[in-house]
């Protein structure tokens, strides 16, 4: 991904960041900081498809990492995740073993 524009960052009821009660973070905006921290600059090395599950593999600043999801069916991410990678929501922050895996993506980022 070279560019994303957005209308508006900051606008009451439709912005990444509403502003009609203080500054409050949209759920689109965590996700947004979330694809740009994980995959901003980042290289693709393969993409691939089965069953449905699909994954996403890239390289990025001394991380390799893989983005899952599923057009159909759950996982738990302790299934997903080998030993040497930590996981991430589809909002970047840490997930628990237990996080059903399904059409939100999960990262899962080790050190090359």
């Amino acid at each position: 991904m070279e560019t994303v524009y957005w209308h508006q960052l900051i606008a009451p009821g439709y912005g990444l960041i509403d502003t009609r009660e203080g500054i409050r973070y949209r759920t689109a905006f965590k996700v947004y900081r979330a694809m740009l921290k994980h995959l901003g600059g980042a290289e693709q090395l393969r993409y691939s498809e089965t069953d449905g599950w699909h994954c996403l593999e890239f390289i990025q600043q001394g991380h390799k990492g893989r983005v899952l999801w599923s057009e159909q069916g759950q996982k738990s991410v302790a299934s997903l995740t080998k030993p040497d990678e930590a996981a991430f929501d589809l909002c970047g922050e840490p997930a628990d073993a237990d996080l059903q895996v399904g059409t939100d993506p999960v990262y899962l980022i080790r050190p090359v």
